[in-house]
C-alpha cells in the first residue's frame, strides 16, 4: 500500500476536520481516547472476539465514563513519556484535556506541539474551534486559515469560516467563503449557507436558486425548505411559500422522531468508548513505527474492542499482520471491513488496496469505484482503477479513459506514468511515448519512469 502510514494520519486529519464544534461546517476532531489495554496481551487468535460495547446501567453510567477519562489520561502521560521530543503525544494529551472540559490546560499542549511541528492543520484548526467557543471569532478566521495555507482543499474550513464571518457581519466574505467550500465538495449544506448569506443580503433570486441547489442535493434539507419558503413568501408567492413550509414542518418531526427512537441509555458511554478508540488507534500507530510491534498489536486490538466499526483501526491492524506475516488475520480483518460501510474516499482506496493483495480483484475494483463516487475531484481512485485493468488486461478501454480523468485532475507523474502504459497497451505508442517523457520530465530521478521511456523508446 502506497504510502500507507502517512495516509492513515491523513484519514484522522480529514475525519477530525469534517465534524466539530458549531454549525453545519464543524471541524470536530477524532483524538479522544479510553482505557489502556488490559495487562496481559492476548494473541492475534484471540483479536476476533471484538465484543460489543458492555451495556452500562444508567446508574453505573458516570463511573464508567470516569474510568474511561482516567485510563485515556494515563495513555496520554504514557505516551508523552516514550515519545519525548514528538508533537503527537502532546497533541493527544489537548484532546485528552479538551474533552475533559479543561479548554485552558488544553490549550498549551497544542501550543507545546506546534514548536516542535508548526505544519500541523489539524492543531489549528482545533485551536480555531477553542477561539470560536470564546467569541473570538477573528482569532478563530486567522488559525482555520493556516489550515488552508497547509491545505487548500481541506473539506469544511471555507465553509467554517463563513460561518465566522456571518458571526462578524461580513457578509460579502461570508458568502466568499461558502462558495469556495462548494468548489471542494458540492453539498446541500453548502448551498443552503450561500442561500442564507444572499437572503441576509436581500438578494432573493439568488437566495432562491441556491436554496434549490441544496434540495436537489438532499430534498429532505428541512432548513433549505424554510429558506424556499421564506424566499417566496418576500416574493409574493404564497402557495409556493406555504407548500415548502408545511413541507419543513414535516421533515423537522420526522427528525425529532428519528432522533428520540435513536437514543438510548447507553449512548454517552458508546460514544465515549468510540472517542476514547482513536486515542489507542494513534498510539498503536506511534508505537509501530518505534519498531514495537506487539505493542502496537495490543494498543490497536484493544481500540477494536471499544469500537468495532472503526475502519482505520481494522485498516491498521491489517496492514500491521501483512507487515508481521500473519496472512489469516489479514484476511479475518479483511473480511469485518468488507462488512462496513466504507464513507471515506481514503478509507475505500485502502480497502482496495489491501483487496489487491490479497487477489480479491473484484472487492479492490469495487473499492475504487466507490472512492470515485465518494471524491470524484480526487485523482488516485481513477489511477489505482485504472492500473487494476491494466494488470487484468480487463477493460483495457476504460483503462485509458481513466488514466485520462487522473491526468485531467492532477497531472502529476505517477499519473502521466499509468496513462502511458494505458496507451500502450491501447496500441498507442506514439501517446504513450508522450505522456511518459512528460512523467519523466515532471520527476527525473524517478528510474521506473526512465527505464519504461527507454523501453517505449526501442520499441518505436
Amino acid at each position: 500500500m502506497e504510502q500507507r502510514g502517512k495516509v492513515i494520519w491523513v484519514l484522522v486529519v480529514v475525519a477530525a476536520l469534517c465534524a466539530a464544534t458549531a454549525g453545519v461546517f464543524s471541524l470536530r476532531f477524532l483524538l479522544h481516547k479510553e482505557p489502556k489495554p488490559q495487562a496481559e496481551k492476548q494473541s492475534s487468535s484471540q483479536t476476533e472476539g471484538q465484543t460489543p460495547p458492555t451495556v452500562v446501567e444508567p446508574n453505573h453510567m458516570d463511573q464508567g465514563i470516569a474510568l474511561i477519562k482516567k485510563e485515556e489520561l494515563r495513555l496520554a502521560e504514557t505516551l508523552i513519556k516514550d515519545f519525548p521530543g514528538d508533537e503527537n503525544p502532546l497533541v493527544i494529551m489537548g484532546e485528552v484535556c479538551r474533552s475533559h472540559g479543561n479548554a485552558v490546560e488544553a490549550l498549551k499542549f497544542y501550543k507545546r506541539a506546534l514548536k516542535i511541528n508548526p505544519m500541523r492543520p489539524d492543531v489549528y484548526a482545533i485551536m480555531g474551534e477553542l477561539s470560536a467557543k470564546e467569541g473570538k471569532f477573528a482569532e478563530s478566521i486567522a488559525h482555520l486559515q493556516k489550515v488552508l495555507d497547509m491545505q487548500p482543499q481541506t473539506p469544511n474550513v471555507h465553509g467554517r469560516i463563513g460561518e465566522l464571518f456571518m458571526k462578524l457581519g461580513d457578509l460579502d466574505k461570508a458568502t466568499e467563503s461558502f462558495e469556495e467550500e462548494v468548489q471542494i465538495v458540492p453539498s446541500a449544506d453548502g448551498y443552503f449557507l450561500i442561500g442564507q448569506s444572499y437572503l441576509m443580503q436581500k438578494e432573493s433570486e439568488k437566495a432562491k436558486e441556491n436554496y434549490e441547489a441544496a434540495i436537489k442535493i438532499d430534498p429532505k434539507h428541512a432548513k433549505a425548505h424554510y429558506g424556499l419558503a421564506t424566499v417566496y413568501a418576500k416574493l409574493g408567492d404564497q402557495d409556493r411559500a406555504k407548500r415548502h413550509f408545511e413541507t419543513c414542518r414535516k421533515l423537522k418531526a420526522e427528525a425529532r422522531e428519528d432522533l428520540i427512537a435513536a437514543r438510548t441509555m447507553n449512548d454517552d458511554i458508546i460514544q465515549a468508548r468510540k472517542n476514547s478508540a482513536v486515542g489507542y488507534i494513534k498510539a498503536g500507530q506511534m508505537y509501530r513505527s518505534d519498531g514495537k510491534l506487539r505493542k502496537a498489536e495490543e494498543l490497536l486490538q484493544h481500540a477494536a474492542r471499544l469500537d468495532p466499526e472503526n475502519v482505520g483501526c481494522l485498516l491498521e491492524l491489517a496492514s500491521l499482520y501483512r507487515q508481521i506475516n500473519q496472512p489469516s488475520e489479514v484476511r479475518e480483518m479483511h473480511a469485518k471491513i468488507g462488512q462496513l460501510e466504507l464513507k471515506h474516499a481514503d478509507n475505500c482506496i485502502i480497502f482496495g488496496n489491501l483487496s489487491a493483495n490479497l487477489g480479491l480483484l473484484d472487492d479492490a475494483e469495487g473499492a475504487y469505484r466507490n472512492a470515485i463516487t465518494l471524491a470524484p475531484r480526487k485523482s488516485v481512485a481513477y489511477r489505482k482503477l485504472a492500473r487494476l485493468y491494466l494488470i487484468t488486461k480487463k477493460q483495457l478501454p476504460q483503462a485509458r479513459q481513466l488514466a485520462e480523468k487522473a491526468v485531467e485532475l492532477e497531472a502529476t507523474a505517477a499519473n502521466y506514468s499509468i496513462l502511458s502504459r494505458a496507451c500502450v497497451m491501447n496500441g498507442d505508442g506514439a501517446a504513450g511515448m508522450k505522456a511518459i517523457k512528460r512523467a519523466v520530465e515532471l520527476e527525473p530521478r524517478n528510474r521506473e519512469y526512465q527505464r519504461y521511456y527507454d523501453l517505449i523508446r526501442r520499441m518505436n
